[in-house]
Formats: structure tokens, sequence, C-alpha cells
């Protein structure tokens, strides 16, 4: 059989068609001159994860992306100059992880990633200027992980993210909000919950306390607070508590008591403290009782057993020592 010019022509197309679709792994991280993608990127059927992180001069994204409908991992981590996404990122149904932390050029996300129904995590750390979510995040029913991160230009949480009842993660730390929701207590396949460092933060909601499965919540450095919820102590499968530089407090509600799951408490720093509940003596399972920097501090007589002297971690200074200054 002869090979013409154009039976070659056919043969090299069909060849070049199956490298495109066995491509599964597309990295271009650091393509610092990068500034766009070709359309075609949308004939990469096959791929998996495209890495893009640190492509700073990267302004947008091509709309035939959609097409890559068999892509699970994009990574935008770092891209500065991107001011938008694409509403066609939405076709991208089995995408499971989408990082676009510190893409600090976002104002806004399109309303059509509520279409990413099987998406997993969803990081946006560090994006300054998103000023706020789109409510049909709440579509997002398979989300785990939310970092919001140093998102210090969010006004609001919508609505409708208390939807989304399987998340297991939400990371506001270092966030500008000075309250809360209630509905925050609808997410009650929530883990871990991180405040720290939202110094603007003045309460919490009441309805924390619905959150039975959280394990870990962290208020580190949220400075502006003055008192915990009484509910708090409805935390039953918790078993670390932050409350490090929480200055402005001044005592703990006594229902603290009744989290018997505890292992963690950590109040280092919190110079405002004058006193702890009586009924943490309950807390048979707490190994590690950080009280570093509670200068106000009144000894309660129960802190003085020696079955509890094992649980204090001292930062500064000799634990034998500030025993014997609070017996003085």
């Amino acid at each position: 059989m002869s090979i013409t010019n154009r039976t070659f022509h056919h043969h090299h197309q069909w060849q070049q068609q199956q490298q495109q679709q066995r491509l599964l792994e597309l990295n271009l991280e650091g393509c610092l001159g990068l500034t766009g993608l070709p359309e075609r990127l949308g004939d990469l059927m096959g791929l998996v994860e495209l890495n893009l992180e640190k492509c700073r001069g990267l302004t947008g994204l091509p709309e035939r992306l959609g097409d890559n409908t068999g892509l699970k991992k994009l990574n935008l981590k770092g891209c500065s100059g991107l001011t938008g996404l694409p509403e066609r990122l939405g076709d991208l149904t089995g995408l499971e992880v989408i990082n676009l932390q510190g893409c600090n050029g976002l104002t806004g996300l399109p309303e059509r990633l509520g279409d990413l129904t099987g998406l997993k995590n969803l990081n946006l750390a560090r994006c300054s200027r998103l000023t706020g979510l789109p409510e049909r995040l709440g579509d997002l029913t398979g989300l785990e992980e939310l970092s919001l991160e140093l998102c210090t230009g969010l006004k609001g949480l919508p609505k409708r993210l208390g939807d989304i009842l399987g998340l297991k993660m939400l990371n506001l730390t270092s966030s500008r909000l000075a309250r809360l929701p209630e509905w925050l207590g609808d997410l009650t396949g929530l883990k871990m919950l991180t405040l720290a460092e939202c110094k603007q933060l003045m309460g919490l909601p009441g309805r924390l306390g619905d959150l039975k499965g959280l394990k870990c919540l962290n208020l580190a450095g949220c400075s502006r607070l003055t008192e915990l919820p009484e509910r708090l102590g409805d935390l039953i499968g918790l078993k670390e508590l932050n409350l490090e530089r929480c200055s402005g407090l001044t005592g703990l509600p006594e229902q603290l008591g009744d989290l018997i799951g505890l292992k963690e408490l950590a109040l280092e720093g919190c110079s405002g403290l004058t006193g702890l509940p009586e009924r943490l003596q309950n807390l048979t399972r707490l190994g590690n009782l950080n009280l570093a920097g509670c200068d106000k501090l009144e000894r309660p007589h129960w802190l003085l057993q020696r079955k509890f002297v094992k649980m204090f971690r001292m930062t500064t200074g000799n634990l034998d020592e500030w025993l014997s200054q609070k017996r003085a």
C-alpha cells in the first residue's frame, strides 16, 4: 500500500490527537512570561491536572477550558495578574480541587461556580480584593474544605453557604468580619473552624453550639472578643480550643466544663483573664493547659491538685515557682 502525502497528513493528525488525549498533566508552574493560553487547550480531552501556579503574568483563561471535562485539579495559586474567571469554568463538572490562593487581582467569582457539584476543596486564601461570594456557592454540596484566609475585602458571607452540610473545614483567618451569622450552626458536618486573628470579631453566634461534630476551634488573636457563648459547652466533640491572645476575655463560661472530650486548651496571652470556671476540673482528658502570660489569673484551688499539675505547659518561668507564687 502506498502512503500519499494526504494519508500521511491524516495519520500525523491522528497521532497528534492520540497524544493530546493521553496527556494527563500539564505543568506550567513559574512561567512568568506567560500572559495567556491558547483556545486549543480545550483539545486536551484527557487532561486531569492543570498547574499554572505562579504564572503572575497570566491575565485570563480561555473559554474552551470548559471543554476539559475530565479535569480534576486546577492550580492557579499566585496568579496575581488574573482579573476574572471564564463562565465556562462551570462546565468542568469533574473538578475536585481549585486553588486560587493569592489571586489578589480577582474581585469576584462567576455564579456558574455553583455548577461544580463534585468540588471538594476550594482555596481562596489571600484573595484580598474579593468583596463577596456568589450565593450559588451553596450548590457545592460536595465541598469539604473552604479557605477564606486573609480575604480582607469580604464584607459578609452568603447565606446559602449554610446549605453545604458536608463542609468539614472552614478557614476565616484574618477576615475583617465583625459578626458571624447564626446560620453557621447549620454546618453540622464541620470538624475544624479557624477564626484566628479576626481582630474585628466582637462576638460568636449562639448557634455555634449546634456544631456537635466540631473537633477544633481556633480563636487565637481575636482580641475584641469579650465573652464566649454559654452554648460553647454543647460542642461535645471538641478536642482543641485555642484562645491564645484573646486579651479582651475576662472570664470563661462554666459550661466549658461540659467539654468532656477536650484535650487541649490554649489560654496563653489572655492577659485580661482573672479566673477559671470551677467546672474545668471535670475535664479529665485535658492533657495540655497553657496559661503562660495570664498575669491576672487568680488561683483556683483545684488547679493545685497534683492530677492537674501535669497538664500545665508554661512557656515562661518554672512551673513549681509559678505554683508556689499562686499558693502564697
